[in-house]
């Protein structure tokens, strides 16, 4: 019998149930952004952390010059906010536009994750930062942290990749797992990523995405 995920990843058009209860952290990945295009992000993000060293400061900055994070993150910030209050988590590795859609709209619960070292932000080390170059440092963090049962917050057209990833990076000694939420579905017209802007553009690129993930083994 094909395992349920497999199932999953090679249907564009299939959403991950929940399975799996509780976690120990969560792993939260962005979709798109509306304002600052990847070519030069890097080289923004170098410069502006060249003068600030806290993440608090750069999204400071980041707000001053208007960055607006986009609804998907919005309502994947919040999706990680109701999941660590229903389940009790207390561990985050969070890209960095959701990271800045928390603490824009949510600064008691960013301040509860950045406390006890409970929290890793995730920037952009390359000038696009891709869903592998993410989970490879969660992984990292998360073996070095020895916490166990992983949860995967992501929109909703991306989680069938993003649960045989994780399973894939992470092996056998940890689970994955799908917690019961409201992950979010929706696109933004205004996102600089054109792939985000809405669902037929997003099938399109998903599909060649699997595919490639497939053949360079990644799930």
């Amino acid at each position: 019998m094909i395992d349920r995920s497999w199932l999953n990843y090679l249907s564009p058009f299939s959403e991950v149930k929940p399975f799996g209860g509780g976690a120990d952290v969560i792993v939260a990945q962005s979709f798109g952004r509306n304002a600052f295009p990847d070519e030069g992000l890097r080289q923004r993000i170098v410069t502006i952390r060249e003068l600030y060293s806290r993440d608090e400061e750069m999204f400071r900055v980041f707000k001053g010059m208007g960055f607006d994070p986009g609804k998907p993150n919005i309502s994947l910030a919040w999706e990680c906010s109701n999941l660590s209050q229903k389940f009790g988590i207390k561990k985050f590795v969070i890209q960095w536009e959701v990271a800045f859609a928390i603490w824009s709209i949510n600064r008691q619960f960013y301040y509860f994750m950045k406390t006890r070292n409970s929290l890793l932000i995730i920037w952009p080390d390359s000038p696009y930062l891709s869903s592998k170059d993410m989970i490879d440092e969660a992984v990292d963090w998360i073996s070095d942290n020895d916490l166990k049962r992983v949860a995967f917050v992501c929109h909703r057209g991306m989680a069938p990749r993003i649960e045989l990833m994780l399973r894939k990076a992470l092996g056998k000694e940890r689970e994955v797992v799908c917690l019961d939420g409201q992950p979010t579905d929706m696109f933004d017209s205004g996102s600089v990523q054109k792939w985000t802007t809405n669902r037929a553009r997003w099938f399109i690129r998903e599909f060649f995405v699997r595919i490639h993930h497939l053949f360079k083994g990644w799930v």
